[in-house]
């Protein structure tokens, strides 16, 4: 049987803005790419195109997410709160609730795109004025690139303490030995462009 990390690394996702002039695309665990089809760079007001990558933002999460939580049933030795699955404690119930709430954002490496998101449900989209009059495409499509590992990191901050505070809870004893003895997992982040 094939381990997460071979399942994710097949990965292939493709995803269009809601307009369908905007293409998103996954490959494997950290190939991430997007594009504009024809002219729908220059053809964009700002409020139009912050409304298409916020569709882009929720779509792309929905399919990764989808495609995660397949791998993770396919994947001996799931961890549970990787699964959308119901809470077998009050506690689990307090943590997916409090994971749905988790606030984040991020900006781009020139501060032209901020993302910020709540629960990976709820995406609000700003790019800086005058950016799109000022930025050629390319430019703006790395600026695009830029922020997405930089809205993982961000939730992944926010998720990371909030699992050691539910641990932390559960079971102080054991969290206390974790802590000590273990190293901080590093995580790998969409940052090469798909080729």
């Amino acid at each position: 049987m094939e381990t997460y990390a071979q399942l994710m690394e097949r990965l292939d996702l493709r995803v269009s803005s809601p307009d369908k002039r905007i293409k998103a695309r996954i490959k494997g665990r950290n190939a991430f790419d997007i594009k504009f089809l024809g002219n729908a760079y220059r053809e964009y007001t700002t409020s139009a195109m912050e409304g298409q990558f916020e569709g882009l933002c929720q779509l792309v999460w929905v399919g990764y997410r989808k495609a995660a939580l397949t791998a993770r049933s396919r994947t001996p030795g799931a961890f549970r709160s990787d699964q959308d699955e119901e809470p077998l404690s009050t506690a689990e119930e307090e943590l997916f609730a409090k994971r749905k709430q988790l606030e984040f954002e991020a900006m781009s490496s020139r501060g032209s795109i901020t993302l910020a998101c709540r629960g990976w449900r709820r995406w609000k989209v700003t790019i800086a004025p005058r950016t799109l009059d000022t930025l050629s495409e390319e430019k703006f499509l790395s600026e695009a690139r830029s922020v997405v590992p930089r809205i993982l990191n961000a939730y992944h901050d926010r998720y990371d303490r909030l699992l050691d505070d539910f641990h932390k809870k559960r079971d102080p004893e054991s969290y206390r030995d974790r802590k000590r003895y273990s190293r901080p997992m590093r995580r790998q982040m969409w940052t090469a462009p798909v080729t």
